[in-house]
C-alpha cells in the first residue's frame, strides 16, 4: 500500500515539474529588470545622477531593451529611486501586464567626498 502511494505521489510530482517546464519554456515573457544610478560631479555646486534600467525577456523569444536618463542636481540631500514599473502586453491576453525593477541604493547628491587617489604611487625599494 505504501509503496503505491509512493509511485502514485511521484507521478504527479513528474507530471507538475513537465507541466512547470512546458509553461516556463512557453511563447510568454518572463520580464528580469535591473536598474542602476551612479553620480558624476560637474562642477562646484553641481552633480550629474545617471540612471539605466535594462530590460530582459527571459522568456523563450527573449531580447533586451535599455533606457537611460540623466539628472542634474543642485541641492545637496539624498537621491531615492523607487523600483522601475514595466508595463507590458502579452499578445494572447487583454490585460497588461506589470513588472517591477530591482530598487537603487539611496545616493548622497552632492556629499562632501575625499578626492579620489587616480594614482597611488609605490616606493619601490632598489
Amino acid at each position: 500500500m505504501a509503496t503505491l502511494i509512493r509511485n502514485s505521489l511521484m507521478k504527479a510530482l513528474i507530471v507538475i515539474f513537465f507541466a512547470s517546464v512546458a509553461t516556463a519554456t512557453g511563447d510568454a515573457p518572463f520580464i528580469v529588470a535591473h536598474k542602476k544610478a551612479s553620480l558624476t560631479r560637474l562642477k562646484s555646486g553641481s552633480e550629474r545622477v545617471s540612471v539605466s534600467i535594462d530590460i530582459y525577456n527571459q522568456g523563450f523569444s527573449g531580447g533586451l531593451l535599455s533606457h537611460s536618463f540623466e539628472l542634474e542636481a543642485k541641492k545637496q540631500g539624498m537621491f531615492y529611486g523607487a523600483p522601475a514599473v514595466i508595463t507590458f502586453r502579452i499578445p494572447t491576453k487583454a490585460a497588461l501586464q506589470e513588472a517591477y525593477s530591482t530598487p537603487i541604493l539611496p545616493l548622497d547628491v552632492l556629499a562632501e567626498r575625499p578626492p579620489e587617489k587616480k594614482f597611488d604611487w609605490v616606493k619601490v625599494a632598489g
